[in-house]
């Protein structure tokens, strides 16, 4: 009988990274919905139940479109706008990692994806063939760092723009300003 660990390929370092790159993903997109806020000038709760129903990738086209009908000062709508297009070229990543099994790749100490895609008029499968793309840990950590620069550089500009202020503005106007009774 074999080892469980000969049947799985992703180690515990994978698994961490993995992880990670998911949970910036989550900060991304929390952050998406602060801009969003910020650019609707709404409170977080309002922006949240606006984008709560849409996936990954439509709440990053609708941000888009918002960020163009909503004329910043400055650089901010282009800065966004850049941004926006990187965070796009590295939600493959996510996506591969949040939906597809992984093998072991070619290369040592590698995976690789495997999935069948169903959108479109045909079946495209991916990850069955040794010529495709695997990924070391190393190539894993790479992409994890590039994601978490993104939500950095994402958060600077909510604060450097000050929609991340006016957004904590709305939030506190929202806050009631009875203290309730007295303790005691």
């Amino acid at each position: 009988m074999s080892d469980d660990a000969d049947l799985d390929p992703i180690t515990p370092d994978f698994a961490v990274l993995f992880g990670f790159i998911i949970s910036m993903f989550a900060k991304l997109e929390r952050q998406m919905t602060i801009a969003m806020a910020g650019l609707l000038d709404t409170d977080l709760g309002t922006a949240a139940i606006l984008m709560s129903a849409a996936g990954f990738s439509a709440k990053r086209q609708t941000l888009h479109h918002i960020n163009w009908t909503t004329p910043m000062a400055g650089t901010f709508n282009a800065d966004l706008s850049a941004l926006l297009a990187e965070i796009e070229l590295l939600t493959k990543v996510r996506n591969l990692i949040a939906h597809s099994i992984w093998v072991r790749g070619t290369r040592p100490d590698s995976i690789r994806p495997m999935n069948i895609d169903t959108r479109g008029k045909r079946l495209k499968l991916f990850g069955h063939e040794d010529t495709e793309r695997d990924y070391t840990v190393d190539d894993i950590r790479n992409e994890g760092r590039k994601i978490d620069a993104l939500q950095r550089e994402l958060i600077a500009l909510l604060e450097s723009s000050g929609l991340l202020a006016k957004v904590q503005a709305n939030i506190d106007a929202l806050r009631p300003t009875n203290p309730g009774p007295p303790a005691g």
